[in-house]
C-alpha cells in the first residue's frame, strides 16, 4: 500500500519539480548562444544539462560565460526538455558581455568614455577629464571634477574618472 501510494504521489507532483529556478553552474559556453551546466541544488543537484539557452534579460545583449560561473536554471512550460539559463552571477572574470554582437557600445561606471557635445547641450551633474578646444592648434585643458549645470557647446569631453551617465563604452566588456 506504501509503495503504491508513494508512487502515486511522485506521480501527481512529477510536473513540480521542473515550475522553479535551480541553482547551477557553467561547465562550458558552447560559443553559440548555449551552455552546458550542471544543477548544484534541489532536485537537479549534480544532473548535467546540455546546449541549454542562455537568456540575459536584455534585449540585443548576449555572454560569453566562464566555467564555474554560477547561474540559475529554469524550464520554459514547466517542461523537462526546455531548460533555459536565466541569468547568471556577475563576478569578476565571469563573462564577456556583448550588445547587438559587439556592434553596439556598452560601458559600466567607471569606464573611460569620450562623449561629443554639439550645438548646445544642456548637462547637469559631474564633469571631469580633459576638455579638447577647437583652435589653431586646438587645446586640452584638463578639468578637476566639479558639478556642472549649464549648457555646453561644441566640446569633446575624455573623462577621466567618469561619474553619473555614461555613453559611449567599449564593443565588449570583461567582467
Amino acid at each position: 500500500m506504501r509503495s503504491s501510494l508513494g508512487v502515486f504521489i511522485r506521480w501527481v507532483l512529477r510536473d513540480l519539480t521542473y515550475r522553479t529556478v535551480y541553482a547551477a553552474t557553467i561547465e562550458l559556453d558552447n560559443g553559440d548562444g548555449t551552455v552546458d551546466v550542471r544543477g548544484t541544488d534541489g532536485a537537479l543537484k549534480g544532473r548535467p544539462f546540455r546546449h541549454v539557452p542562455l537568456r540575459t534579460g536584455t534585449a540585443g545583449c548576449s555572454a560569453r560565460l566562464a566555467p564555474g560561473a554560477r547561474c540559475l536554471l529554469g524550464f520554459y512550460d514547466a517542461t523537462p526538455r526546455k531548460p533555459y539559463v536565466a541569468g547568471w552571477l556577475f563576478d569578476a572574470g565571469s563573462a564577456t558581455v556583448l550588445l547587438d554582437r559587439g556592434k553596439a557600445s556598452l560601458a559600466r561606471k567607471g569606464d573611460s568614455v569620450k562623449v561629443l557635445v554639439s550645438d548646445g547641450v544642456a548637462v547637469t551633474g559631474i564633469i571631469g577629464g580633459q576638455v579638447l578646444v577647437p583652435g589653431a592648434p586646438p587645446t586640452v585643458v584638463p578639468v578637476p571634477p566639479v558639478p556642472f549645470a549649464g549648457v555646453l557647446t561644441g566640446f569633446t569631453i575624455s573623462p577621466l574618472k567618469p561619474r553619473g551617465v555614461i555613453i559611449g563604452g567599449a564593443r565588449r566588456v570583461k567582467a
